[in-house]
């Protein structure tokens, strides 16, 4: 069920937050539980039979975690509960990934299970590994009702792209009565702006982006390879921001605060920048229960680069089950790793516009790796980019094309940068009568355009 489809627009949604406000006090925790696994559900019986085992299972290792945290027993029962989850994803997500592997490695015919990945799986994996390991830590205690600890780590919103939460963060959100009208006004324009960023303009970019991927790159030009790159990184972009302003304007509409997960990107002036801004969540829960646990950056060089390749590697693959999104991972770490012993120096010293220019023109080299499933086409694209297939700078499809998408192309731009987010900040705490009036008013008429003009797009598609 996507959160741009009409189902859950015009019918589950509606539905659900239905029975979600008529409910009294804790039994909200229950509605939003029974909902998630409908959620779940649509996707067929798999889906929410490992959905519903997991918040079983995890909630019991859990209870079992604090009896013995910090002890021997709490170690094993640590290891055998990550194990267990990231035994599942691994079987539904990576195992046919190994497969190929093994079969091009040793000429084998093993055969691939053919199982996909179910909805949500990569969210409350990760959020249930966050959960049982501060308990071992002693930093969180273990949830006493099973139905609110599944509501948070099954909770719907965030299953598409998280953000990821930590247990922590709403534990007292799954113990008041629910949201207040400003609070769901508020998530509401959210989760607006948000399907706007989906429908309008990561499905436009990625339109731009099918007609250049489905072109020749041997006889492509180099503008055209950077316009086709610049598209795709505007559609993954605002594909994920889009769905996690989602998951955030939803879950502020239900009393609860998620934290955010994209901060401007595309404004980074580095790499380590690019990351503190990109996929937030998903950064901050690789260091804390990957990268650190392994040593950091504590025991010398050779160490903490095998640490770095380990936790990128594994970003990478967190988008997707494809080698290129573990190489496009130690892409990015090889950079930070750079950073860290002397070109985050140099960058320092230097203009802004020069760590700007640097990070988008590494983030777009590495971003073919994202974009292309085969490393020869990679290759191609990459000659492309440089100049080295032979192609010309400029051609006519360039032109064609960038006039176009000129629209999407403009539009996106002013969406990823910062300053639009500046001046609505400057209006909101603006002193005057004009710009309140004018704050107030685009705060109540934009995020209803924006769901209007979506709604257009998604009935025309």
């Amino acid at each position: 069920m996507d959160f741009s489809g009409l189902v859950f627009l015009l019918k589950f949604l509606p539905l659900f937050l239905l029975f979600y406000y008529v409910a009294p006090g804790r039994a909200k925790n229950i509605v939003l539980l029974l909902g998630s696994l409908c959620f779940y559900a649509w996707s067929g019986p798999v889906c929410v039979g490992l959905a519903a085992l997991s918040a079983v299972v995890n909630y019991l290792f859990g209870r079992f975690m604090e009896d013995y945290k910090g002890r021997k027993e709490g170690r094993i029962l640590l290891a055998v509960s990550v194990g267990l989850n990231f035994g599942a994803l691994f079987l539904f997500g990576y195992a046919d990934l190994l497969t190929g592997m093994i079969n091009a490695l040793l000429k084998t015919h093993l055969p691939a299970l053919g199982l996909s990945m179910p909805v949500g799986c990569t969210v409350y994996t990760l959020q249930a590994v966050s959960y049982l390991t501060d308990i071992y830590r002693g930093k969180e205690k273990a949830g006493k009702n099973i139905l609110d600890f599944g509501a948070y780590l099954l909770m719907f919103p965030q299953s598409v792209a998280g953000p990821i939460v930590r247990y922590q963060e709403i534990e007292e959100g799954l113990k008041q009565k629910g949201a207040d009208l400003h609070r769901i006004s508020l998530g509401a324009q959210r989760a607006c702006i948000g399907l706007a960023k989906k429908v309008i303009l990561a499905d436009g970019a990625g339109r731009l982006w099918q007609e250049v991927a489905g072109a020749d790159f041997q006889r492509m030009s180099t503008a055209t390879a950077w316009l086709g790159m610049l598209a795709f990184g505007f559609r993954i972009y605002f594909y994920l921001s889009g769905y996690s302003d989602i998951a955030i304007g939803l879950a502020a509409c239900l009393g609860f605060s998620f934290p955010e997960n994209f901060r401007h990107p595309f404004a980074a002036v580095s790499v380590r920048d690019f990351w503190h801004r990109w996929q937030i969540t998903l950064g901050k829960w690789v260091r804390d229960y990957v990268y650190l646990p392994l040593g950091g950056s504590g025991k010398g060089l050779l160490r903490q680069a095998g640490n770095m390749a380990v936790a990128w590697a594994l970003t990478g693959l967190w988008y997707g089950a494809d080698w290129t999104f573990a190489l496009w991972g130690l892409w990015c770490g090889a950079f930070l790793l750079l950073e860290k012993l002397f070109l985050g120096r140099i960058l320092k010293a230097a203009p802004k516009v020069v760590g700007w220019l640097y990070t988008i023109v590494v983030m777009a080299l590495g971003g073919t790796l994202f974009a292309l499933d085969d490393l020869t086409q990679v290759r191609t694209y990459l000659l492309a980019m440089v100049g080295g297939n032979g192609g010309s700078l400029v051609d006519a499809r360039f032109f064609y094309l960038g006039l176009e998408y000129l629209p999407i192309l403009v539009l996106s731009l002013i969406a990823s940068a910062p300053f639009a987010a500046a001046l609505a900040k400057k209006l909101r705490e603006g002193r005057t009568g004009a710009a309140m009036a004018f704050w107030r008013f685009g705060e109540k008429v934009i995020p209803g355009l924006l769901l209007i003009a979506s709604l257009f797009l998604i009935v025309a598609g």
